[in-house]
């Protein structure tokens, strides 16, 4: 690493991003009354990029802390699982 210059030297020794899944998220969004297309606008993302996650694919932990900010839950919300899954209320 010694080749590289300071500055990507420096961006090598970050932390690599870390993603998780949002099982919840389409659960929360529809308890908050909103749409996909609504939600992605509130937090200027796409639409396709909400639908992604809705449907399993990882998101950044900083998008995870974003839509969670913008429904009024905690991220642990998020990752779990939507209230009434597996027969629990």
């Amino acid at each position: 690493m010694s080749h590289l210059a300071p500055s990507l030297r420096y961006l090598c020794t970050l932390a690599p991003a870390t993603s998780v899944v949002l099982p919840s998220l389409v659960y929360w969004r529809i308890q908050r009354g909103l749409t996909q297309e609504q939600l992605a606008e509130l937090i200027a993302m796409r639409r396709a990029t909400i639908w992604r996650i809705e449907n399993g694919r990882p998101c950044f932990t900083r998008t995870a802390h974003l839509l969670a900010r913008f429904l009024g839950v905690q991220v642990a919300d998020l990752m779990g699982q939507p209230p009434g899954a597996n027969g629990q209320l």
